[in-house]
């Protein structure tokens, strides 16, 4: 059998998107229940950061479901260096 490889983050790394179009209401940061979620506005919408260390962005995903306008995706986030 095959293995799917698997992208690990090491501890304390953040995640970081652009959320073209946001309005920066606060719903989603105030939904993550791991307290692992910021956003600061920007240009053109908002930067998401995400705590690598609380959340990998793949599991309850309950930020992206309480954006009202769906803007934010997770699986487009990287790694901040």
């Amino acid at each position: 059998t095959e293995v799917a490889p698997v992208k690990t983050v090491p501890s304390g790394t953040i995640l970081q998107g652009m959320v073209e179009g946001c309005h920066n209401c606060g719903r989603c940061v105030k939904e993550c229940p791991e307290h692992a979620l910021s956003i600061k506005p920007c240009e053109g919408g908002s930067t998401a950061f995400v705590m690598s260390d609380r959340c990998a962005g793949t599991a309850c995903r309950r930020c992206e479901r309480k954006c009202k306008d769906q803007l934010l995706h997770l699986d487009n986030f990287v790694i901040n260096v």
